[in-house]
């Protein structure tokens, strides 16, 4: 509750710069620091929680799974998107040196 607390209140105005980073809530037991690094998982969560920034601009096809060009990585490539990390807690004991590891 405390971490929703925090992210109202960096979006108040007085705390927020206009076009300054965004603070967004990324749950941390989704990430497995094994299989993906921690931006590309950010990227994803992005994603999955807003659809819209998958949009890649005219002319900016992927290839299937490749998700470098969109919104979503470019808020994540500059720190446009302040992470708010819920649950370390919830991370399995076998993950949890790694995840620290990759926020680091």
């Amino acid at each position: 509750m405390l971490l929703v607390r925090l992210l109202l209140a960096l979006l108040d105005p007085p705390h927020r710069e206009p076009g300054g980073a965004a603070p967004v809530l990324f749950a941390l037991a989704s990430f497995d620091p094994l299989r993906q690094d921690l931006h590309t998982w950010m990227t994803n969560q992005l994603i999955q929680d807003y659809p819209a920034l998958d949009a890649r601009a005219p002319g900016g096809a992927l290839a299937p799974g490749r998700r470098d060009h969109t919104p979503a990585r470019a808020l994540v490539e500059h720190r446009l998107a302040l992470p708010l990390l819920d649950g370390p807690d919830q991370v399995p004991d076998a993950l949890r040196h790694h995840v620290l590891n990759s926020i680091n």
